[in-house]
């Protein structure tokens, strides 16, 4: 038995042995996709020609996911599983982690050179529109995580070819366009991957206000 569920940019598929006997199965994907990470089982398996094969153990359960590259989102107390998505990223999810976040005073802080590294920020948020200013970069992935209050991001996961001009120097492209909005709070942070979507950051569902936020930038 199985059955397939998407949340949060996350395609989990849940398969259960219901016998009471050791089984080989095999599963038809519905698309072409990566290998699958094996949940709390520290093992991945590949995908070829949209099948995925596994031995299963009697009265036994495994869960594959397929965890979407555009924006993932999740807490610094969960974030160990999203760790292997880069090289960087254990170093990057370290400072992450770091129980001083809220004391550092706004400015750069070094975390590997210029491949990774942090910056607090003070911004004003603005309020969430039909519209926003969304911007993409081309070689660093984004972490995000407000430090003092709730930040919303507008997310676009869509196709990005009618976006503007693009400064290489800066890393930085904007556009108006509907968003989503995603609401953080400390403790929640976004990722977001170049080339597979864009990001509205320093938004706020009320009033304009001033926040202090934490944005750790990774080479891809």
């Amino acid at each position: 038995t199985c059955l397939e569920r998407r949340f949060a940019g996350t395609t989990y598929l849940i398969a259960v042995n219901s016998a009471a006997s050791r089984v080989r199965a095999a599963f038809l994907l519905s698309d072409d996709r990566a290998a699958a990470e094996v949940m709390r089982e520290n093992r991945s398996l590949p995908c070829a020609r949209r099948k995925l094969t596994d031995v299963f153990e009697p009265l036994s359960v495994h869960v594959y996911i397929w965890r979407s590259k555009a924006h993932l989102w999740g807490t610094v107390a969960g974030c160990d599983s999203l760790e292997r998505l880069h090289p960087r990223f254990a170093r990057a999810f370290a400072f992450l982690r770091r129980k001083d976040l809220r004391t550092l005073k706004p400015g750069r802080y070094e975390i590997d050179g210029d491949d990774c590294w942090a910056m607090v920020q003070n911004c004003l948020l603005t309020p969430f529109g039909d519209i926003q200013k969304a911007e993409v970069h081309a070689d660093f992935i984004d972490i995000q995580m407000p430090l003092d209050g709730p930040e919303t991001y507008g997310l676009y996961t869509s196709d990005l070819e009618a976006f503007g001009p693009f400064d290489k120097c800066r890393d930085i492209g904007f556009a108006d366009m509907r968003t989503q909005p995603l609401t953080l709070r400390y403790g929640e942070f976004a990722i977001f991957f170049p080339g597979s979507g864009a990001h509205a950051p320093c938004k706020t569902l009320g009033p304009k206000t001033m926040r202090k936020k934490l944005v750790i930038k990774v080479r891809k």
